[in-house]
């Protein structure tokens, strides 16, 4: 797996790779968000089998991600641990620890995770 920073070359990728979306980032001295992807280059047969199905799994539990809706990100994202030949479980895992961490918190969430490297 292969992460993709730059947003304006997804378009071309997505036409030749499964490019997957990760997580929305800002930290300081940025001037506006940045997306991350995933670009998943080696697939199996089993995944060629269900790629719609497994796709179409992991953009709901974005969705629901970036829209606080943390019963359906997390449901989602432990079910599709595993797909992918495990290339993208820790991005996974990190989502999970993410929802649990947001339900906890009085945090107001748009969407855009905030990250510190001071405190990283």
């Amino acid at each position: 797996m292969q992460i993709i920073f730059e947003e304006k070359m997804v378009p071309e990728l997505r036409s030749r790779y499964v490019v997957l979306e990760l997580d929305t980032i800002m930290q300081p001295g940025m001037e506006k968000p940045l997306t991350l992807y995933a670009l998943i280059e080696t697939m199996n047969l089993e995944i060629l089998t269900k790629l719609p199905e497994i796709v179409q799994q992991h953009e709901v539990m974005i969705r629901a991600y970036k829209s606080s809706d943390w019963d359906t990100a997390e449901n989602e994202a432990n079910a599709l641990r595993g797909q992918w030949r495990g290339e993208i479980d820790e991005f996974y895992d990190m989502l999970i620890e993410a929802v649990k961490e947001m339900r906890t918190s009085n945090t107001i969430w748009t969407g855009v995770k905030f990250i510190d490297p001071a405190k990283e």
